[in-house]
């Protein structure tokens, strides 16, 4: 006997008038649910209205149910459809669908709502492509318990060769889910399961073998997971990183961290989170290795005395991570400090060219736009247009001298000054006319 259907008569009309539009109408309609905000309800059509949107074999619809669908049915009739026709652009859209993790009531993520069983999506990673598998892991619904499973070593991972596994921690740098603290009910298992992920990728830097490739993509991921860790000792972990980069040209400059002393950075935030006071800040920043003393620049709260240490030693690294330490915007004297620092930056190691000087302006206004409370006693000056601004980049600053340089905002002045009597001119002259006009009248 078939289950009887239960459809509100909003729903009935919705479906009547879905099933008679065009392709182009149906796929406008499921994008613009798509858009809501908050989560999708579900009770307006049931798997069944997409399920005869299929039936009709468009490709437009099909599109729009792979990307759009919140239905487990049609997204598994859909994607079995396009791995047997190697519809790429398909299996994208599917592994894409965030709309589903939206639906109300749903427990169906990536890729389970895809697949039925574990072993069909075991069956699918073996002959999957580079681009799915990125795809798959910058899906923000990505299904915790196949993630947990994945950076667990398990099968799903071990299925994948060395280049679609760094195109799934690639994907984890894009995917905000690594990024977000649990905010869900106060249920304990949840917050466990939310956080597990996080353990599990730190826990990637134990076991993955230590090559450069693999140092770059954890490296960029652990600049953004979310730190939580336990079982994790993180200085005994970083060792394993402690591998000289043989490309880095020893009588060059050191201007960034390598890509080994970046993952090391990354594993050493939460030794340098974990601190008790200013002793251990000043044994961080006077440390040999300079991935624990950048992690330092990074997160701690250094006195304006340590934030001209650290600027002395590791000049350009230094300004990198103290342009990211909110402890320095949060004290209007650092932030000054710092910004007197990069403007001296330029001039010793960037040939005068204005890159942290502007990385400072592009920092600000982050900084003002997420946190506007640690500003609220600066004034800023309105925007002006190009034509107003001093010449202060590349060679075209070596032009000026160091004086005329420093008093960019007097010239300024000036210039002002200047307009304003040019201004006064043109009255002057406009008056004097006028008067000739009533005498010779």
């Amino acid at each position: 006997m078939a289950k009887e259907r239960t459809v509100s008569a909003e729903g009935l009309i919705a479906e009547e008038e879905l099933l008679s539009s065009s392709a182009e109408r149906v796929f406008d309609w499921f994008k613009s649910r798509s858009l809501t905000k908050g989560r999708i309800e579900e009770n307006l059509l049931d798997e069944e209205v997409e399920l005869k949107l299929l039936a009709r074999n468009e490709r437009l619809i099909d599109l729009a149910i792979s990307y759009y669908g919140i239905h487990c049915e049609a997204l598994q009739e859909i994607f079995k459809k396009a791995l047997e026709n190697k519809n790429e652009a398909l299996i994208l859209a599917c592994l894409s669908n965030t709309s589903i993790g939206k639906a109300a009531y749903s427990i169906s993520q990536i890729p389970y709502a895809l697949v039925k069983k574990d072993e069909l999506i075991i069956d699918w990673l073996k002959g999957s492509s580079r681009e799915q598998i990125y795809t798959l892991f910058t899906n923000e619904y990505i299904s915790d318990d196949f993630l947990t499973k994945f950076l667990e070593n398990k099968e799903a991972w071990q299925v994948l060769d060395d280049d679609r596994r760094l195109s799934a921690l690639s994907g984890l740098y894009k995917n905000t889910r690594m990024t977000s603290k649990y905010d869900g009910y106060m249920d304990g298992m949840s917050e466990f399961l939310h956080n597990n992920v996080f353990f599990s990728a730190w826990k990637l830097a134990e076991t993955v073998p230590v090559t450069k490739m693999y140092a770059a993509r954890l490296g960029m991921l652990y600049t953004r997971l979310y730190n939580e860790r336990y079982e994790f000792d993180s200085m005994n972990v970083a060792k394993r990183w402690m591998i000289e980069d043989e490309d880095e040209k020893k009588d060059k400059k050191k201007t960034r961290l390598n890509l080994f002393e970046l993952i090391r950075q990354g594993i050493y935030k939460d030794v340098v989170l974990k601190k008790f006071g200013n002793d251990d800040i000043s044994k961080y920043i006077k440390d040999d290795d300079i991935a624990l003393r950048s992690a330092s620049y990074l997160l701690s709260d250094l006195t304006t005395e340590q934030i001209e240490e650290a600027y002395e030693r590791d000049n350009l690294i230094a300004i990198e991570n103290l342009l990211e330490n909110l402890n320095v915007w949060r004290d209007e004297h650092k932030r000054d400090l710092l910004k007197a620092l990069c403007w001296n930056a330029d001039e010793k190691y960037n040939d005068n060219w204005l890159n942290c000087a502007n990385d400072y302006k592009y920092a600000e206004e982050r900084m003002i736009k997420k946190y506007p409370s640690l500003f609220k006693n600066k004034e800023y000056e309105p925007d002006v247009s190009n034509d107003d601004l001093p010449v202060t980049v590349g060679y075209f600053r070596e032009m000026l001298s160091e004086e005329s340089y420093k008093t960019t905002e007097l010239s300024n002045e000036v210039i002002r000054l200047k307009q304003d009597a040019k201004n006064i001119r043109w009255w002057v002259i406009v008056c004097f006319v006028l008067l000739l006009i009533l005498v010779f009248r």
